[in-house]
């Protein structure tokens, strides 16, 4: 018998009777697969090395930065806040909410704001670095529920005597006559006086002449109040209360957010249910003596009982009224929603003075450049709505309930 030359039918035996067939054929056909996965698994790995890592550095060895921004919904930018991204590079941003992630190698990073008072959105986001720098990382801000900025104290609904009569203390023509008003839905009311500690952590800036943490907010123009008051209401997820149009501002009380309280809304809150001169009791027919001294002094600060006149006081060094309001007598004369008109004896319900040919709005409660006497439920003073205000002008927030 000849033997067998086709090379591609050769019968390779294992000892056994089956043994396996084997053919060069189908060893041609494995090589060509096995060169052709090797050619696959090279390319990938080169895919792979050339995207690199966010622990590895891009093959050119630079190094790239990743930079944005964190804002309130208002556009105000949020100093303060740390910026992480994956690997533990921080930054933290500026006065204008910026921040600059640096000597960043090309990746991937997850990069995540953090602060104990306020949440963003999104929470994090996913950005990828390669051989430029990455901008405009952008975050917004607000305000975490139950870590509101400003203490509020629910006001209820109420009929009251406002005013005053004549031969009552400091009872001159702007607080007469006497009548009665009614407030008919329960509101809230700021527990102290807006202070610059709580001004500048919503606006960044601090507009005072008396500058200190715990005082209160002064020399401020209406305008300057009403940013105040929509840039909080948008960090605690309320409706802006003002439009503002230059230096034109209008309140639309149907709004949610925060806002000025009205004349009447501030004297029902500062009597807090009493019908006397003050929330404490009447004022003392003598009050020169000792005793009438005392009493006064009680009230709240002024000009005849601060260490130093014309000088401000820290907020909720005097006692508070029955309500837990604080300074409501004293201290700076707080701006209302109100113009100033004279009063009348007519009865009014929810009464709100708005005269768009005024240039002024009412004060209440007197200041630290007033008279003790002064100190009452019922005085009023002016306020220019461009202002500013100097240091003897204040406020005091209030809110829908």
């Amino acid at each position: 018998m000849k033997p067998n030359r086709d090379i591609r039918s050769v019968r390779m035996t294992n000892g056994g009777a089956d043994g396996a067939t084997f053919t060069m054929k189908n060893y041609g056909i494995m090589k060509e697969h096995t060169m052709k996965m090797f050619t696959i698994l090279v390319v990938v790995a080169a895919l792979l090395a050339a995207c690199g890592s966010n622990d590895n550095p891009s093959p050119s060895g630079k190094k790239v930065t990743i930079s944005g921004s964190v804002k309130l919904i208002s556009g105000t930018g949020v100093p303060g806040v740390t910026v992480t991204a994956t690997g533990g590079r921080t930054a933290t941003t500026d006065a204008s909410g910026a921040f600059v992630l640096t000597d960043m190698a090309a990746g991937t990073y997850t990069v995540m704001p953090t602060s104990d008072t306020l949440v963003f959105d999104p929470i994090q986001r996913s950005v990828v670095a390669g051989e430029v720098d990455v901008k405009d990382v952008t975050f917004t801000a607000a305000r975490k529920p139950g870590t509101a900025l400003v203490e509020m104290i629910e006001i209820p609904a109420g009929t009251f005597m406002m005013g005053a009569d004549s031969g009552m203390p400091a009872a001159g023509k702007m607080v007469r006559p006497r009548f009665q008003c009614t407030i008919t839905k329960p509101f809230y009311l700021g527990k102290y006086e807006v202070t610059q500690k709580q001004f500048s952590a919503v606006m960044h800036y601090n507009p005072s002449e008396q500058v200190g943490d715990d005082l209160p907010v002064n020399n401020m123009t209406l305008v300057d109040i009403a940013e105040f008051c929509n840039a909080l209401s948008m960090q605690e997820g309320y409706e802006k209360a003002y439009t503002i149009s230059g230096k034109t501002v209008t309140l639309d009380r149907t709004k949610s957010g925060y806002r000025l309280p009205t004349e009447a809304e501030w004297e029902l809150a500062a009597r807090a249910g009493t019908t006397t001169h003050t929330y404490l009791g009447d004022m003392p027919e003598d009050r020169s003596s000792d005793a009438g001294k005392a009493f006064m002094y009680r009230l709240g600060w002024s000009r005849q009982n601060t260490p130093s006149q014309n000088i401000l006081m820290p907020v909720g060094l005097k006692e508070p009224n029955p309500y837990g309001l604080y300074d409501m007598y004293g201290n700076v004369n707080e701006v209302t929603a109100d113009n100033y008109q004279d009063y009348s004896t007519a009865p009014q319900v929810d009464r709100w003075i708005i005269l768009p040919a005024s240039d002024s709005l009412v004060t209440r409660g007197s200041g630290g450049n007033d008279l003790l006497v002064t100190l009452n439920s019922y005085s009023r003073g002016l306020f220019t709505r461009g202002g500013p205000a100097g240091w003897a002008a204040g406020f005091r927030i209030a809110r829908n309930k």
